[in-house]
């Protein structure tokens, strides 16, 4: 059974060029601009949500708490205009929740790669795990080498809470490997 795509965004033209885009590779979207609505909607353990964070309302951060509350085991795309630490922070939330995110995208997106993505996405594999396993197997020694020297490896440091006093004790620093388009890939696809 072919997955449906949730389009979650509440810029119409937007909703529409994803819904296009989403159409044109063989899948069937379905597009929400009110994220309340979307909500409502009984998706499957094998649809794909693209979820816009940047929403009135209701936000994309409160659809994966409400989409963890309900034990949701769609697999996200995570969209944004904002910059990467934001979606960075959806992520790492998502996967708190135990919800699986195949990889977050920057506002303007690229349609050939969203396209690309959903190509992978193969019945009964998990789409993640392929999305990676495709990126993983591209990267080379040159790519990397060129991402040093172009300073393509961002930091961001995620505070250490003592949970008895409210007070930073530390920091963990944890680097990733920014693309042209915005897109981050984490150090288990480049180590």
């Amino acid at each position: 059974m072919t997955p449906k795509i949730y389009i979650i965004d509440d810029d119409v033209q937007m909703s529409e060029m994803l819904s296009a885009a989403v159409e044109e590779v063989g899948y069937t979207s379905i597009v929400f601009n009110d994220a309340a609505r979307f909500l409502s909607e009984p998706a499957t353990d094998n649809d794909i949500i693209l979820l816009d964070l940047n929403m009135p309302e209701m936000d994309g951060i409160e659809v994966i708490r409400a989409l963890a509350s309900k034990q949701c085991k769609s697999s996200l795309i995570l969209i944004s205009g904002n910059d990467t630490s934001v979606l960075h922070s959806a992520e790492e939330l998502a996967r708190a929740h135990s919800l699986n995110i195949i990889v977050s995208l920057c506002k303007p997106i690229k349609v050939g790669r969203l396209q690309d993505l959903l190509k992978i996405n193969v019945k009964g594999e998990s789409t993640e795990k392929k999305f990676v396993a495709a990126r993983s197997s591209a990267i080379t020694a040159e790519e990397l080498n060129n991402a040093l020297k172009d300073e393509l490896f961002i930091l961001y440091f995620q505070p250490q809470i003592d949970l008895s006093s409210g007070e930073m004790v530390g920091a963990e620093a944890l680097v990733r490997w920014k693309q042209a388009d915005g897109s981050l890939i984490y150090p288990d696809e480049f180590i």
